[in-house]
């Protein structure tokens, strides 16, 4: 089973997007959040969807 990690940063970035969209609807902020993570779930079914990014190989998280 795919483990799904967050960054600090993305979870800050997606802070940002709710706390943004929540001034002018706060149905909307909740259903941006909602898309956005069923996006991150496909990942669980379908990890090896999408691009190498260069950075794969760099140790980011200090393993």
């Amino acid at each position: 089973m795919v483990k799904i990690i967050w960054a600090e940063r993305a979870i800050d970035d997606l802070t940002s997007i709710a706390e943004y969209s929540n001034k002018f609807s706060e149905k909307y902020a909740s259903f941006i959040v909602s898309k956005l993570f069923d996006k991150v779930e496909i990942l669980k079914k379908m990890p090896k969807i999408g691009r190498k990014v260069p950075e794969k190989n760099e140790q980011i998280f200090g393993n």
